[in-house]
């Protein structure tokens, strides 16, 4: 199928008579039209960096909607499956690759365990993930099918929006609203329509998590052809961060919800950046805050890739894991408003325990929120109330458990829970409340375990 068929066939889609009607609107569904152009793109990137011939590489085209990645990955020789979770996008997906390439479709979720079922272990050279991993809230369930996928020299090549860029804080690429990809997904609904499931996360997790299932090696690929190569990268940074604070004073906020919500965290970014003007050099600084997609090759392999561009990057060590989930990061995190989660697997109608420190800067004793979501083995919420946990109506915190810290110090903390039926998960969200400074830091060594084994 020509471009121009593909065109016309997804102008039909839209119930629209002809391609010259939805190039007439004035939201154009540009993402759907560009598809086949973002894959002849990415097969040049793949081609200059991976150093190996895709001819016969048996690939993986991960979250593939319209199938451009697919369609030019198999023009190039490569057998490849596209996969995705909307039946309508791998409609569309087949209508493109008509009368051109031959290639496989799946309807899929690779999150889930279910889908090792569906490729042979072990058999696959590539895995593409070009903007996916920031829809994905399992991400681990993800990585982990990646690494059972993939042979040996298998390699994963990602794609994700940095949410810590300038450019898609003043513009986040999914809604194009200022400041979102700063705020924890579950407030996105206070500043648009619906509850979409974005998530934004560090580098430092993507690193952590791919080392935990065997991706031993990385190179990123950069662009940095929008940057204004006539300042330094520090110079950049600052000027970036004023750009930041000026839109943002300039918002004219609808509810005092929204003001308090972005402020804090506006708040928090302003005092990150500072910090790291004195504590990064201009590589971290230039990857954290300046390129605006992660472009990341992983490899299982220690030296089968380039040596890193960016190898002053900071490196993951002492990782937590919960039941080979990673969680957090090799340091004390501090506590905001907005929660750090953490997941571990359960068993239904058991006895738990949950065991931590917190250290306090306070004046004055205080507490935690930690808030709590069971899942069953489907990943799907079980609605609260739960035996003896607390239960809140605010939409930002549900089922809760409190957890008082000292004055000052150090303050370690037991949880006890207990299951419900169909229970297979638990995800814990620890957060501050009602604490506006900097003051609360969660210790990472976080322990999750049955009451009898206590």
């Amino acid at each position: 199928m020509t471009h121009q068929d593909f065109l016309s066939t997804l102008a039909k889609h839209y119930g629209l008579q002809s391609v010259e009607q939805m190039l007439a609107l004035d939201q154009k569904p540009t993402y759907a039209m560009n598809t086949n152009m973002r894959g002849t793109k990415l097969l040049e990137k793949l081609q200059e960096n991976l150093r190996r011939p895709l001819q016969g590489q048996k690939v993986i085209d991960i979250g593939c909607a319209y199938g451009g990645i697919t369609i030019e990955l198999a023009r190039a020789g490569a057998e490849v499956i596209g996969v995705d979770i909307i039946p309508s996008y791998l409609t569309l997906a087949r209508e493109n690759a008509k009368n051109d390439v031959d290639v496989s479709f799946l309807l899929a979720d690779v999150s889930k365990k279910k889908f090792i079922e569906l490729v042979e272990e072990g058999s696959i050279d590539i895995i593409v993930a070009s903007d996916v991993l920031e829809h994905i809230y399992d991400s681990a369930g993800l990585i982990f099918n990646f690494s059972k996928c993939l042979n040996a020299d298998g390699i994963v090549y990602f794609k994700v929006p940095n949410g810590f860029s300038f450019a898609v804080i003043k513009r986040e690429v999914h809604k194009g609203k200022f400041g979102l990809s700063l705020l924890d997904p579950d407030c996105w609904h206070y500043f648009i329509e619906g509850r979409p499931r974005i998530y934004y996360r560090r580098w430092d997790y993507f690193q952590a998590i791919f080392s935990h299932f065997g991706f031993n090696s990385f190179k990123v690929i950069k662009d940095c052809s929008k940057l204004d190569s006539s300042l330094s990268v520090k110079h950049n940074v600052k000027k970036g961060l004023e750009e930041i604070l000026e839109i943002y004073k300039a918002q004219n906020f609808e509810s005092a919800i929204q003001s308090e919500l972005m402020e804090e965290q506006i708040n928090f970014y302003k005092d990150e950046v500072l910090d790291d003007l004195k504590n990064l050099d201009s590589d971290q600084l230039e990857f954290k805050y300046l390129i605006n997609f992660w472009e990341v090759i992983f490899s299982k392999q220690d030296k089968i890739l380039e040596p890193n561009n960016v190898s002053k990057l900071r490196q993951v060590s002492n990782r937590v894991y919960v039941n080979d989930y990673v969680f957090l990061e090799n340091k004390s995190v501090q506590l905001t408003s907005k929660p750090i989660w953490i997941s571990a697997s359960v068993s239904p109608n058991e006895e738990y325990y949950l065991k931590g420190k917190i250290y306090s800067e306070l004046v004055s004793p205080n507490h935690v929120l930690v808030q709590i979501r069971f899942l069953d083995d489907e990943s799907t919420l079980l609605s609260p109330p739960y035996q003896g946990i607390s239960f809140s109506a605010l939409p930002d915190v549900g089922a809760y458990r409190y957890i008082p810290i000292k004055k000052s110090g150090w303050s370690g903390f037991t949880v006890p829970f207990t299951t419900p039926a169909l229970a297979k998960s638990i995800e814990l969200g620890f957060r501050s409340w009602k604490v506006k400074s900097n003051s609360l830091s969660l210790e990472p060594a976080i322990e999750i375990g049955r009451k009898s084994q206590e």
